[in-house]
């Protein structure tokens, strides 16, 4: 799967209504889906809010490593590194449509056996 999956405007499978996973037709309305969404809200007053349209959104997977300088503890320390899910995402608000639970449960693993590919490689940033 390619990296980030949203970057700016645009969402090729969304635009073909198609799922990122399996490749499934017909995602969206009128059809069952499963969805994740995030985003930023504007604060109008006590009952209102409008997106944030003046913002950019992302989503990001990442890793700390532990300090050995201050002696913390864990796996592979000082090493760092993320995962852009969603970068640049126009209005502040974005959603990732799959059209079943098992194929984002798929998503969410690929997402993270890329996080493990670039911390493992954390000078390989074609990963």
């Amino acid at each position: 799967m390619e990296f980030p999956t949203i970057n700016g405007e645009s969402d090729p499978y969304f635009d073909r209504r198609e799922c990122r996973v399996c490749g499934s037709k017909g995602l969206h309305e009128p059809n069952s889906f499963a969805y994740v969404s995030a985003g930023t809200m504007t604060k109008l007053d006590s009952r209102a809010s409008a997106p944030a349209l003046d913002q950019d959104s992302f989503f990001e997977v990442g890793w700390h490593g532990a300090h050995s300088d201050l002696d913390g503890t864990g796996e592979r320390p000082d090493t760092g590194g993320h995962l852009d899910i969603v970068k640049d995402g126009p209005g502040s608000q974005f959603a990732i449509y799959f059209c079943s639970t098992r194929c984002m449960r798929q998503f969410f693993n690929d997402c993270v056996d890329a996080l493990e590919a670039r911390i493992k490689n954390p000078f390989d940033r074609d990963l």
